[in-house]
């Protein structure tokens, strides 16, 4: 019965001292600074995608400058 009261008595204490962790001010900068790197993740990577489209667009009108002189130069050539 005594080792069952202390067992309690420790698990309620655990309880307590975590539940008091999880409300420290350190805790509460480090979600912060989670959520902000969290932030700066998804521009990045919005970011990314912007600048794979623009260097898509730009191969497309360097493949199009390109073949326009490959044709001049055909045209040359006879």
């Amino acid at each position: 019965m005594l080792n069952n009261k202390k067992t309690v008595f420790n698990i309620i204490l655990s309880i307590l001292i975590l539940s008091s962790c999880t409300n420290s001010p350190s805790n509460n900068k480090l979600n912060s600074d989670i959520k902000e790197l969290h932030n700066q993740i998804d521009h990045i990577s919005e970011d990314v995608k912007h600048i794979k489209a623009d260097a898509h667009i730009a191969k497309e009108e360097a493949d199009r400058a390109n073949q326009r002189l490959n044709n001049r130069s055909f045209y040359y050539r006879k």
